[in-house]
């Protein structure tokens, strides 16, 4: 969880590991287009499934949220690295 920490500080991203899915929350919309476009090139059989986006209603700022199961983690992260 480190080094999914220190990948993505600079994108303004929350993560909030839960017992079975993951969390991540970004504040901006161009971090978030940036996530979703790393899990748009991805293999159907990759290091996550179940993927599922919200984002909050209201008068307040947006957070851009993704929550997902995690299948493989050194292939996620190697993921994000690329």
């Amino acid at each position: 969880m480190i080094k999914l920490k220190k990948l993505l500080e600079n994108r303004n991203c929350e993560i909030y590991p839960q017992t079975t899915v993951l969390e991540l929350c970004f504040e901006n919309e161009k971090d978030s287009k940036w996530f979703e476009s790393l899990i748009e090139k991805t293999p159907q059989d990759s290091a996550i499934s179940c993927l599922m986006s919200m984002t909050r209603l209201g008068n307040k700022k947006s957070r851009f949220r993704y929550v997902f199961n995690i299948v493989d983690v050194d292939n996620f992260i190697k993921m994000l690295e690329d």
